[in-house]
């Protein structure tokens, strides 16, 4: 994923398929239901800051929302 011009890497199943991503705007996103956007080196374009999406990412991950000093 290009997030914020930076790239980040996860899985679908981290997005859209755990308890914690359900009902979420990036469940949504990446259902097949909407038009995702691409940058030329295929990444999806996710037009949001890195950092707070890697907290997200994080939580979704692990249940857990890190500390800022674990970031």
């Amino acid at each position: 994923m290009n997030v914020g011009g930076e790239a980040i890497w996860t899985t679908l199943e981290t997005l859209t398929g755990t308890p914690r991503s359900q009902g979420t705007f990036l469940a949504a996103m990446f259902s097949g239901r909407h038009k995702l956007l691409w940058d030329s080196s295929g990444h999806v374009i996710v037009d949001r800051d890195a950092k707070p999406f890697k907290i997200l990412l994080s939580f979704l991950r692990t249940g857990h929302v890190p500390s800022p000093r674990d970031m």
